[in-house]
């Protein structure tokens, strides 16, 4: 988790300025879609929430990336299961 723990203590004011009042909501999170650590892994992603909270891991945010990656293209589906390996931060 070194890209997790990298952003937690470095880069914590781009979660205040995407989060916090007057931009931000107190339920809004954000999921920072990064280069991945594993060879294997096709992109690694970093929640951030309220509060400086980064979750090792979210069910809904894990959707949500890889909604966002198949929408845009970065992440490829084929008929039959999808198969799209990650690794979290």
């Amino acid at each position: 988790m070194p890209q997790r723990l990298y952003m937690m203590n470095h880069l914590d004011g781009l979660r205040k300025l995407l989060l916090l009042e007057p931009r931000g909501y107190p339920c809004q999170n954000a999921n920072y879609i990064l280069p991945p650590a594993d060879p294997e892994a096709a992109f690694a992603f970093v929640i951030a929430e309220q509060n400086r909270i980064y979750p090792a891991m979210s069910g809904h945010n894990t959707i949500c990336v890889a909604t966002a990656l198949l929408q845009t293209g970065d992440c490829t589906r084929t008929i039959g299961p999808l198969i799209c390996l990650y690794h979290i931060s």
